[in-house]
């Protein structure tokens, strides 16, 4: 099952201002048993660069809307991936930057 994750950045009237769209968050687990279960768990970080553009975008967003798309392994051929009751995923989201504002307007 892969992970993407499209951020959107809206403005008072929830018109999206801007958009970072398609990163990819985590793949597919590749070591599966007999049974058909994940044999190994694994952690994976993105880390998302936003160019000048979509900064300011961000910095005068009023709204940031995520949207995180889940798709299992090749479900074009409809094979699926079996979710057990007791797998567990673990998101967290972060923003993190140096940013300079000028305060005075000038």
């Amino acid at each position: 099952m892969d992970g993407s994750l499209d951020l959107f950045m809206l403005d008072e009237d929830s018109v999206v201002i801007n958009s970072v769209e398609g990163s990819v968050l985590f793949a597919s687990p590749t070591l599966f048993g007999e049974d058909g279960r994940v044999l190994e768990p694994s952690n994976s970080r993105t880390e998302i660069t936003l160019n000048a553009e979509q900064i300011d975008a961000l910095i005068n967003a009023t709204t940031l809307k995520t949207v995180i798309r889940l798709e299992s392994f090749n479900a074009s051929q409809d094979e699926f991936v079996e979710i057990f009751a007791d797998y567990t995923l673990q998101l967290k989201i972060g923003i993190a930057g140096t940013v300079s504002v000028d305060l005075n307007g000038e």
